[in-house]
């Protein structure tokens, strides 16, 4: 079976409807695996007088840690909202290792997409 219109996404549409096939392949590419989303630690940079959020330190910057602070993470292709609530539907995804991840239809329409 050939996906090259892409498949179903968490937030509906298909793959072609979020990300050019250039950024599909990229994605394609990179190694995932299912893990459940957990919260991490959350930087507070206060630069220019206003926060700014990151799962990262910098070395740069003074910064506040706030234990847990990173609540949410999105798919990459949909934008679905991965989190800790308990919801099946939203508590695990695909991870890249790094930043990257993907909800379950978009990583099982990746899989199958042959564009």
């Amino acid at each position: 079976m050939s996906f090259s219109k892409g498949g179903e996404c968490g937030n509906g549409g298909n793959l072609l409807d979020y990300l050019p096939r250039m950024d599909l392949q990229e994605l394609k590419s990179r190694q995932w695996q299912h893990t459940d989303w957990k919260p991490k630690d959350a930087y507070i940079s206060r630069k220019s007088g206003r926060p700014v959020w990151s799962s990262e330190p910098s070395p740069d910057e003074v910064q506040e840690v706030v234990p847990g602070g990173w609540d949410h993470d999105h798919c990459d292709i949909c934008w679905w909202k991965l989190d800790a609530s308990g919801d099946p539907d939203r508590s695990c995804g695909f991870s890249d290792g790094s930043f990257g991840w993907l909800c379950p239809k978009c990583h099982d329409s990746l899989v199958r997409w042959t564009g």
